[in-house]
């Protein structure tokens, strides 16, 4: 692989790198510690406990108060066998993968697994759970993919407020750029603090056939259960370009699955006094189906910033001190 240069021929940060064949050491987002106890899988009720690990570049210290909520991966495979198929082997892509909790599934089907992380610690153990991933080691606003690569677009962002925005709109917003249209994107997300106004826009103006899931009541101490974060699954299909303006009567439906304080004339703590079918235990009738091409679209990306770890891992193969006529003219030779 021969990666694109930016500025000086020594810079390892203007490296543009290929994610096939090159892979960085890798940092994550907050995730729970221990196996999952979805109903069924014999483990019990486990609880999310907050790791502070240290993060890649000194970046997002508010993060440090905030927790990843990982998606359990029994609802995972809810999602890959129940929600959507896919006709071939597929490109996904998770911009905050934690430790690997939402791709995990995708990379036992056999499927292609790009990931991005924040926090060191996280992507590292997403890395030896998924060796053949490719987990990038990066807050996703300090890189750029060079064009649209994914198949389908898994999500489940950080719950917090960014610069006076839920970070579940700016990194949707964002990671929906690199999904190509007809692929397929699907995001868990609070109902009650993070399904609102601009993420719903967002859905109704870019993607069509959108359906919306709920997590199955349970204990709310269990992570698989909605009383515990209100927790929707959101899935579509992108559109070829974006509607400048959404459907009013889609948009109204998306609305009403808004959780929030009952109404008082009706008692509902759905905005639009119906809440969405339970996440299926079998194939959904309108389930959603893409088909990858027939060759993969090459995955390539500029980092914008790197740490002194990831800087010398790149000098280990890329740069111009590796080139023999560098070696010529820098080698001292006795009585030349």
């Amino acid at each position: 692989m021969t990666p694109k240069r930016i500025g000086t021929p020594c810079s390892a940060i203007g490296y543009r790198l290929s994610a096939i064949g090159y892979r960085l050491s890798a940092i994550g987002y907050y995730s729970p510690v221990g196996p999952s106890p979805c109903p069924g899988e014999g483990v019990g009720m486990a609880r999310l406990a907050e790791r502070r690990p240290g993060m890649a570049h000194g970046l997002h210290q508010n993060l440090l108060n905030e927790a990843f909520v990982r998606t359990p991966p029994c609802q995972t495979q809810k999602v890959l066998k129940n929600l959507l198929r896919v006709a071939g082997t597929a490109t996904i892509f998770d911009p905050t993968c934690g430790e690997g909790d939402l791709l995990e599934p995708f990379a036992q089907a056999g499927h292609r697994i790009v990931g991005v992380e924040l926090h060191r610690e996280r992507a590292s153990e997403a890395q030896q759970r998924m060796p053949d991933a490719t987990i990038i080691a990066s807050p996703l606003e300090a890189m750029r993919f060079d064009a649209p690569f994914a198949d389908v677009l898994a999500l489940n962002p950080p719950y917090f407020l960014q610069n006076g925005k839920r970070a579940e709109y700016t990194i949707t917003k964002e990671a929906l750029e690199y999904l190509r249209p007809g692929g397929i994107a699907f995001g868990v997300y609070p109902a009650r603090s993070a399904w609102k106004a601009d993420l719903v826009i967002l859905w109704a103006k870019a993607l069509r056939d959108v359906q919306v899931f709920r997590f199955p009541d349970g204990d709310p101490e269990d992570e698989f259960a909605f009383q515990k974060f209100t927790q929707i699954v959101v899935i579509g299909v992108k559109r070829e370009q974006p509607l400048a303006e959404p459907d009013p009567g889609e948009l109204a439906r998306l609305r009403g699955f808004r959780y929030r304080k009952p109404d008082k004339e009706t008692g509902s703590w759905w905005a639009g006094g119906t809440p969405p079918p339970i996440l299926p235990d079998t194939p959904s009738e309108g389930i959603s189906t893409v088909t990858p091409p027939r060759i993969p679209i090459p995955v390539s990306y500029t980092l914008m910033k790197a740490d002194v770890a990831e800087l010398l891992k790149a000098l280990q193969s890329h740069g111009a001190h590796l080139d023999p006529s560098w070696h010529e003219d820098t080698t001292f030779r006795h009585g030349s």
